[in-house]
């Protein structure tokens, strides 16, 4: 899984909390599974060495977002990215081998969007959530999963 999104060559170092799992103080990239969902985090952000492609037609590089709708043939996906000093937040869903929406605004404006709005994105716009509390309630939305419940399950670490 890891090689096929490129990042070959990693090897397990150790456990963290879901709360370091998705910080930017993780060392390495973390993988837990919570009711059934794989969840994979990475503070670099999936950005390949060479970065590009990143941000041009995709949140994520043409490699991972490749990987991610192949890998939905027989699986729900969903991704997310936020990043506080930039005020950059997106997501995308990905289903039957297609990404279907795909979505990242920064500072507030859309700057990039793709697919027609997922019914479950109108029960996350609440007004006083800020754009990463959206993307938490968006993923409760789409996978039965609560944020607490990521923060309370145990991923292992690759570096």
């Amino acid at each position: 899984f890891l090689a096929r999104l490129g990042f070959p060559g990693l090897t397990r170092t150790g456990e963290v909390s879901g709360d370091v799992a998705g910080s930017s103080d993780l060392q390495g990239r973390a993988v837990g599974v919570v009711r059934g969902w794989t969840l994979f985090w990475d503070p670099m952000m999936f950005i390949p060495a060479d970065a590009r492609g990143v941000f041009e037609d995709s949140i994520w590089s043409a490699q991972v977002d490749r990987v991610l709708a192949e890998l939905s043939c027989t699986n729900r996906i969903y991704s997310f990215l936020t990043e506080g000093t930039s005020s950059t937040h997106g997501f995308s869903w990905y289903a039957g081998g297609n990404r279907r929406r795909m979505r990242l605004w920064q500072e507030g404006e859309i700057v990039l969007e793709d697919g027609l709005p997922l019914p479950e994105e109108g029960s996350v716009v609440v007004e006083d959530w800020d754009e990463e509390g959206r993307l938490f309630m968006l993923l409760e939305a789409l996978t039965g999963i609560a944020m607490n419940e990521v923060l309370e399950q145990t991923h292992e670490v690759y570096a």
